[in-house]
C-alpha cells in the first residue's frame, strides 16, 4: 500500500507528457479518417503509454494509442 501511495503522490506532482488534450481535434493515420475529439485520457502503467478514447459522432467512440493520432488529415 505504501508504494501506491508514493506512487499517487509522484504523479500528482509531475507532468505526465502527454501529446494531445481532452477536447483538442485529432486524425487516425489512416488517409480516410474522420475527425475526432479526444474526451478520455488513460497513461497504462504497465506498458507507460497513454491511451485517448476518441469520439468521432454520436455513441461512436475508438480508443487510440499516442502513435495512431494525428493533429492534421493524412491524404
Amino acid at each position: 500500500m505504501n508504494y501506491l501511495k508514493t506512487l499517487s503522490i509522484t504523479l500528482n506532482t509531475c507532468n505526465m507528457n502527454n501529446r494531445f488534450e481532452i477536447g483538442d481535434e485529432v486524425y487516425h493515420v489512416t488517409p480516410e479518417s474522420d475527425k475526432g475529439v479526444i474526451v478520455e485520457i488513460n497513461f497504462v502503467f504497465s506498458t507507460n503509454k497513454f491511451l485517448y478514447t476518441v469520439a468521432t459522432g454520436w455513441n461512436t467512440e475508438f480508443i487510440c494509442a499516442e502513435h495512431e493520432l494525428t493533429d492534421s488529415k493524412k491524404f
